[in-house]
């Protein structure tokens, strides 16, 4: 943070980012079948999840707040914002999804292969909008291209988009044969949870306890 700055214009300044670092591109492989319009496509499901357990027509969510530290805080959202990116053109998001829009879950490999992509998907737009915001905030402070921590972050964003994209080629390969590329471990939990959540991470560790990821 620049401590010359007033925070009304830090924060002006950090919005403006991430508006210009937004990325509309429909991430489906097959893109010719693509129509012209990307949507905000939600990676919670609006009307089976985010209605029900909505407020008011609110849900709160969990949100990344400007300063000099990271930290997060709960804050109240419209369900139509709620969970929103835009990784998907109108077609696929309503022709792909349809089996977990529409029919109940019945813990099918399809089901359980649309929810783990619709999460990986989400995941994988934000992370190239991160990099587009780096890319972004150099091209305004053009000096900060030789400091320390910035060479860092850039170095970790490389590295986070290889890996990404190597993951995104295997959800792209297993379009029609997701039984075998994805495994799926369900918990039932016997009462009702007003909480929905959506996410993707690579672990650190595999199950052997070898290091996968040195940070």
């Amino acid at each position: 943070m620049n401590p010359d700055k007033e925070p009304n214009d830090i924060y002006i300044t950090w919005k403006q980012l991430v508006r210009e670092s937004r990325i509309k591109h429909c991430i489906y492989p097959i893109t010719k079948e693509c129509s012209e319009t990307v949507i905000k496509a939600h990676s919670i499901q609006r009307n089976r999840y985010l209605s029900h357990i909505a407020d008011h027509g609110e849900v709160y969510m969990i949100l990344p707040q400007l300063g000099e530290d990271f930290t997060v805080k709960a804050e109240k959202v419209g369900i139509k914002a709620a969970t929103v990116f835009t990784g998907f053109c109108g077609y696929h998001d309503n022709k792909i999804f349809e089996p977990i829009e529409i029919e109940p879950y019945k813990n099918t490999p399809l089901q359980n292969f649309l929810f783990a992509y619709r999460a990986f998907a989400f995941a994988y737009h934000r992370k190239l909008e991160a990099v587009q915001f780096a890319l972004n905030h150099l091209k305004k402070k053009p000096d900060l291209v030789n400091h320390t921590m910035i060479q860092l972050q850039n170095e970790g964003y490389k590295l986070a988009i290889r890996d990404i994209t190597y993951a995104k080629e295997k959800f792209d390969a297993a379009f029609g044969n997701s039984s075998k590329e994805i495994n799926t471990f369900v918990l039932e939990i016997p009462k009702e949870c007003y909480i929905a959540a959506c996410g993707s991470f690579f672990p650190e560790y595999d199950l052997q306890g070898q290091l996968l990821v040195d940070l």
